[in-house]
Order: structure tokens, then C-alpha cells, then sequence
């Protein structure tokens, strides 16, 4: 009578018999001097209202240039585009979508708090060169903005011109330039906004009047 064979016992396999694990490998990378364009061509922004009580859940739908500097000769990087939400303070939620060749179509996604310092955005994800990524972004507020434009217009050649103009900043005074003479005017941000542009009329060749840009600041 034949018996049935034992049956072949489970391979098993000893944890030091185990393969490695691959070690994890990471590439850090490091911008610096950056800088968001919130006013100027290419900038585009919408204001929708909140709460009329107190403006909770006002939102700002954003898409601002990233320069690699400050000048006209800086070089396009990236776009920011994203919503700020304000539930007592200002929470964004943006992605950076990079322009440049090599990094071109990559994105990073952050969140934060903006403030009127010096702000820590997290990284939390990201697309192409960027997939998996985390971090922190810096982010250091140029303090100074423009408050008031103040100066005198009169007669000049004929035409009412202005003749002197002056500039008040959350930190200093520029000027005045020209002569101080003639009748005054002063152009002041109401609380909360900052002058962000000018824009005017001439003569031939003498401005013969001023306007500003207002934004409101976040």
C-alpha cells in the first residue's frame, strides 16, 4: 500500500537572507532672491467679498510673475497662482508653476499665512522635477510702500504744470523735486491700501497731471 508523500514544507526565509532596502535618495534644491510681481504686466488678480460684517471668507484669486530679480533685466522663473482665503488671518493656497527651460511645467504646491513680516509657506507636494517634494519657502516682505504723493501744480509756459512732487513711504520722504510753488495737492492711501502705480498727463513736455493706483494690502 503506497503511502501519500509528506508534504513539502513552506520555504522560509530568514530575515538576514532578505534583500537590503534600497537607500532613499533626495536632491535639494535651493532658490534664492525670488521675487513676486503682485503689480505690473503679467499680474493679474480677483477680489471676491466676504461676510459684509466682517469680511470672513474674502477671497483673493491670484496669478503673479516670479522674477529672478527686482530690475527690468530680471528674467521670468515661475507663476504663482492660487486663492488667499482671510478667516482671521490670511491663509493662501497656491501653486508655483515653473516657466524656466529646465524646470519648465514642474510645479510645487504651498500653504500658508500671509503676514506683514516675514512668512513660512510649506511644501507639500509637487509635480515633474518636483514630485514628492517638501520644504519650506521663506518668504520677506518688502516693507516699504508708498503712502502719499504730495507737491504743487501752477502755471508754466502757459500751461498748468506740475511743479514739484513728493513721495511719502511707510519709511521715509523722497524729495520734493522741482520747486515747491504754486497751488498744493496731497494724494494719500486710505488705511489698509498702498499706492502701487502712477499714471498722468502732458504737456510737449512737462507733466501737467498726476494719478495713482491703489491696492489693498493683505
Amino acid at each position: 500500500m503506497a503511502e501519500n508523500p509528506a508534504p513539502s514544507s513552506p520555504l522560509v526565509t530568514s530575515p538576514d537572507a532578505a534583500a537590503p532596502p534600497l537607500p532613499a535618495e533626495f536632491t535639494k534644491l535651493t532658490f534664492r532672491s525670488l521675487y513676486i510681481r503682485r503689480t505690473g504686466p503679467g499680474s493679474r488678480e480677483m477680489t471676491v467679498d466676504g461676510r459684509p460684517s466682517d469680511q470672513l471668507g474674502r477671497r483673493f484669486v491670484s496669478d503673479f510673475p516670479i522674477y529672478d530679480g527686482r530690475g527690468s533685466g530680471a528674467h521670468l522663473v515661475a507663476r504663482l497662482q492660487g486663492v488667499t482665503v482671510q478667516i482671521g488671518s490670511s491663509h493662501q493656497l497656491v501653486s508655483i508653476v515653473f516657466e524656466a527651460e529646465r524646470l519648465k511645467g514642474s510645479t510645487l504646491l504651498t500653504n500658508g499665512v500671509i503676514t506683514d513680516g516675514s512668512d513660512e509657506w510649506a511644501i507639500y507636494g509637487g509635480t515633474g522635477v518636483f514630485a514628492m517634494a517638501t520644504g519650506v519657502i521663506r518668504r520677506r516682505f518688502l516693507a516699504e510702500v508708498v503712502r502719499e504723493v504730495s507737491g504743487t501744480y501752477g502755471m508754466f509756459e502757459g500751461a498748468t504744470t506740475l511743479t514739484s512732487i513728493r513721495i511719502l513711504t511707510s519709511s521715509r520722504t523722497w524729495g520734493p523735486w522741482g520747486i515747491e510753488d504754486g497751488t498744493r495737492f496731497c494724494i494719500t492711501a486710505p488705511i489698509g491700501s498702498s499706492i502701487v502705480g502712477f499714471y498722468g498727463r502732458s504737456t510737449s513736455r512737462l507733466v501737467a497731471a498726476i494719478g495713482v493706483y491703489l491696492r489693498q494690502q493683505l
